[in-house]
Parts: structure tokens; C-alpha cells; sequence
């Protein structure tokens, strides 16, 4: 049976989308100037009066984990990306000092995103891909008739053929991020490289993101068009 299209989004819904997004949008201006232009601007003034840059980069290094303390206990909560990166942010600077190595904190992100990409390529050989498990997430918000319905897919090859070129495409996509932010941290003079680290962030997550829409749009276009002409060859006499 070819089920008809989805009903359209109803007022409450359009308007929770909206401030959903809002609220992404804030999140996402207010990570670069905390993770990216706040650190640079601290580094760039602790060198201009003369602070050693192992010290400056350590110094910049505490706005982010400032800001996702606070966050943290804004929330009333613990939450699991937020603490790990926080603990990871710690370990970094206590690692720094032990092994006097500035690359350490410039590379900081890349442990953080080849750890991510190692999981994506490695969840390709379990049952179910990661990104499944993210996109159910996402298009779900834990709605239980939506998350039924998206459990359902699973039982069709072309469903689980697409999240896994997803993972797929997202586990590489990432891994080419870490061998960027190697070369540039080896390369590059530290104020440098500290710059353009969110330009390396947001760039990658950026274009993996409008692949991923535009592709999966692809999909559902194809799809939708393969069930109509279905409905209207069994509609035939």
C-alpha cells in the first residue's frame, strides 16, 4: 500500500522549528567567539605585553572551558559532549605543561574530531550505523509515532544503504579535517593556526552538512517519485 504525503507542519510545530533554529544560530555565533575569536584576540594581547606563548595559549585556552562550565551549570545538568570536551580541555593544558609541546593545544581539536571520525568509520562494521542513530535523533526529537516510523526504514536496503554512505562520507570527511589541522599546526606560526581553527571547524561541519541535506533531499525526491509512479501503474486498469 503506497501511503499519500506527509501533512503539513502544523502552526506549533513551524513555530518550535523557528525557535529551534534561533537558538542553533545563537549557539553556533556564540561558539565561534568564545572557541575561535576570543582566544586569538587573548593570545595576540598576552604576546603583545610579553606573556611566554605556551602561557598565552594555555591562558586562551581556559575561555572555553569557562564558558562550558558555565553552560553546564546553567543547564542544571550534566551533559555528555560538554563534559568530555571540558575534561579533554583539562587534560590538555596538564599534558602541555608536562611535555612543554605548544602542539599539543594546537591539536587539541584534532583528537576531538579523529576520535569522532574513527567511531563513524568503525560503527560501518556493527549492525547499525552512527549516523542513523544521530539522524533518528534529529528528525525525531523523540517523538514515539516518528521514531516508529523511522525504525521502519531500517527494513529496507536502500534506507540502510544511505546511512551508511552517510557515516561513511562523515567518517571521511572528518579524517581529512585531522590531516589538515596537522599540517597547518607543523607549518604554520601558532597565532596562525589558532586563527584559522574555526574556519577548519565550521568549514568541514558546514560542507558535510549541506551534503548531507542535499543529498538526502535527492533521496526523498527519488523515492517519492518511484512510489507515485507505483501508485499510478496500480491505479491502471
Amino acid at each position: 500500500m503506497i501511503k499519500g504525503p506527509a501533512p503539513p507542519p502544523s502552526a506549533a510545530a513551524k513555530a518550535e522549528n523557528r525557535r529551534l533554529s534561533r537558538g542553533m544560530s545563537r549557539d553556533f555565533v556564540r561558539d565561534i567567539v568564545v572557541s575561535g575569536v576570543l582566544p586569538w584576540v587573548c593570545v595576540f594581547a598576552l604576546q603583545h605585553f610579553g606573556v611566554p606563548l605556551l602561557r598565552a595559549l594555555v591562558i586562551a585556552t581556559l575561555l572555553p572551558i569557562a564558558d562550558g562550565t558555565f553552560s553546564l551549570v546553567r543547564r542544571h545538568r550534566l551533559d555528555g559532549i560538554g563534559t568530555i570536551n571540558i575534561g579533554f580541555l583539562l587534560a590538555s593544558i596538564a599534558i602541555t605543561f608536562w611535555s612543554g609541546d605548544i602542539h599539543v593545544l594546537l591539536l587539541k581539536g584534532a583528537v576531538l574530531t579523529g576520535t569522532f571520525s574513527l567511531i563513524c568509520l568503525g560503527s560501518l562494521l556493527a549492525p547499525k550505523p552512527l549516523m542513523y542513530f544521530l539522524g533518528r535523533q534529529l528528525s525525531t526529537r523523540d517523538d514515539p509515532e516518528l521514531v516508529a516510523q523511522w525504525n521502519a526504514r531500517w527494513a529496507f536496503p536502500e534506507f540502510r544503504r544511505i546511512m551508511r554512505l552517510i557515516t561513511a562520507v562523515w567518517g571521511i570527511g572528518y579524517m581529512l579535517e585531522v590531516v589538515i589541522r596537522v599540517i597547518t599546526a607543523y607549518t604554520l606560526p601558532p597565532i596562525t593556526v589558532l586563527a584559522i581553527a574555526p574556519v577548519i571547524t565550521y568549514g568541514t561541519l558546514g560542507i558535510l552538512m549541506v551534503w548531507t541535506i542535499v543529498y538526502s533531499s535527492a533521496m526523498r525526491r527519488k523515492y517519492a517519485d518511484a512510489e507515485a509512479s507505483a501508485g499510478a501503474e496500480t491505479g491502471s486498469p
